[in-house]
């Protein structure tokens, strides 16, 4: 009896760690993210892309994962339908971050781009709860351009 329990409480246990996979970079690669570390920015190429999108009224969705210094990621997931954007922001598997989703879904109007020196800032605008939600910072090299 002793030796079931065993090796029921370990099977368990193997489980549980499965489900707590992190998301690497790799795996966001491997999944089409934008992926943007401290002081580089992988897959830019796909942000083009969906500004492209945009600017011909087509619909897409991207996802944009940064990483934190101490290596968690944090999400943007962006949903243009043709008209609008949804904006959602996951920081749940930030150790520092909020545990539930930000602003899930939330409308805005446009997507804007302010440029400072070779930098190029891309913002969702005139969003429903009245905050514009910063996405990316790039450099048109970044960006494939």
């Amino acid at each position: 009896m002793k030796k079931s329990w065993f090796c029921l409480a370990g099977s368990l246990l193997v489980l549980s760690g499965c489900g707590n996979e992190n998301y690497t970079n790799e795996k966001a690669l491997k999944n089409g993210d934008i992926v943007r570390h401290m002081t580089e920015l992988e897959n830019g190429e796909r942000f083009q892309e969906f500004i492209d999108h945009v600017a011909r009224q087509e619909t897409d969705d991207i996802r944009i994962t940064s990483y934190t210094t101490e290596g968690d990621p944090i999400f943007q997931d962006v949903t243009y339908d043709g008209k609008q954007f949804s904006y959602s922001l996951d920081s749940s598997q930030d150790e520092f971050g909020n545990q539930a989703d930000d602003r899930d879904g939330e409308s805005c109007q446009a997507l804007k781009k302010d440029q400072t020196d070779e930098t190029h800032v891309y913002l969702l605008a005139d969003c429903a709860e009245g905050e514009d939600h910063p996405l990316l910072e790039a450099t048109a090299a970044e960006l494939g351009k």
